[in-house]
């Protein structure tokens, strides 16, 4: 059983620069070396059905080097979500520092699981795995498609044996395809999100089109300003001259207009949703947040920033401060699937 990890460094630090100055110089957090081979990140029905998975993840690494507060942002196999939290604590670090001096931290981390079916996954459940995908390809370009069954056909295509990373990858334009047919963009942006997770290859081709692309469109249509940022940078680091160039071109005035918003003195208001997860997470560009037009129940706040974490009881009459000091920050907000409300950042 293997893993790899590899820092998502750019979407934590790219709104700092554009919200803050940094008169300190931050050494950010290292890991420990096999400090997390106590404990495994398989679940035992995974490794019995040689399933592999990959997650981004953000936690706090504490002053002493321990993890805390782990939340997953995307996972292709919720199977592992229980299990990926547990082995989160058990990993130790090299705590970030200002001047050498410990701090409270937090970092965003990419992990791929497998057990070493990802070159070539046995013949049954390989031919097993087209047939089903063939059946779904040609449902769901029909013009009334079976809904219930194209459903179906995806239930059984995440419960497929030794599923590799590039059956995943198929499996997550599967969901994707299903998700612009008959689900709302919300759903689309976390499908294309997931196809972009589950592929090692960059562009990633979705119908014909770069994946980034569609994500980075989605988000800007939703108003999500934020994570529009984020993906376009995210994004330009990935991409090639070439499609770098032209990525570049194609959004480059959109993003310096919702850059432009993002640093004036113009309340941002965007919409948020609680899904199945019981929360949702989103960056913020401004320092005061409150909230209107509140459906459902909202618990709490927990706010991740660079240099600190720090939760906040929900009310509707309040109004939460950040301070410039603590960095570029995300919020998590939590509460009662289905609820929503408008996110006001003044």
């Amino acid at each position: 059983m293997k893993y790899h990890g590899r820092r998502l460094y750019c979407a934590l630090f790219t709104l700092l620069a554009l919200t803050t100055a940094q008169a300190d110089s931050i050494t950010p957090p290292q890991f420990v070396p096999g400090s997390d081979k106590t404990f495994s990140a398989y679940p035992g029905s995974e490794v019995r059905m040689a399933r592999t998975a990959r997650v981004n993840v953000a936690f706090m690494v504490n002053k002493d080097g321990t993890v805390s507060e782990p939340l997953i942002e995307q996972i292709n196999n919720a199977r592992f979500r229980k299990t990926v939290l547990k082995w989160l604590t058990h990993r130790r670090y090299e705590p970030a520092s200002i001047n050498g001096e410990p701090i409270d931290s937090v970092i965003r981390e990419r992990f791929r699981f497998n057990i070493g079916y990802d070159q070539r996954s046995p013949r049954v459940s390989t031919t097993l795995f087209n047939k089903l995908y063939k059946e779904f390809g040609e449902k769901i370009i029909q013009e009334e498609p079976d809904q219930k069954r194209l459903k179906t056909l995806l239930k059984k295509l995440a419960g497929v044996k030794h599923g590799s990373a590039l059956g995943y990858e198929f499996l997550s334009a599967a969901r994707y395809k299903y998700a612009k047919r008959f689900l709302d963009r919300d759903a689309q942006i976390y499908a294309v999100r997931e196809v972009i997770l589950s592929s090692d290859r960059m562009p990633v081709a979705l119908n014909g089109r770069n994946a980034e692309e569609i994500l980075l469109q989605l988000l800007i249509d939703a108003g999500y300003q934020g994570e529009a940022m984020e993906a376009y940078y995210i994004a330009l680091r990935k991409l090639n001259r070439n499609p770098r160039s032209q990525f570049m071109a194609q959004f480059g005035p959109t993003i310096d207009q919702i850059r432009q918003a993002m640093v004036s003195d113009e309340p941002y208001t965007r919409p948020i949703f609680i899904g199945e997860s019981g929360y949702t997470f989103l960056p913020v560009s401004k320092r005061k947040l409150t909230f209107d037009n509140v459906t459902g129940k909202i618990d709490s706040l927990k706010v991740r920033c660079e240099k600190k974490f720090s939760e906040f009881k929900f009310s509707v009459e309040s109004e939460f401060e950040i301070p410039e000091s603590w960095g570029a920050c995300h919020v998590q907000i939590l509460g009662k699937e289905g609820s929503s409300a408008q996110l006001i950042q003044l």
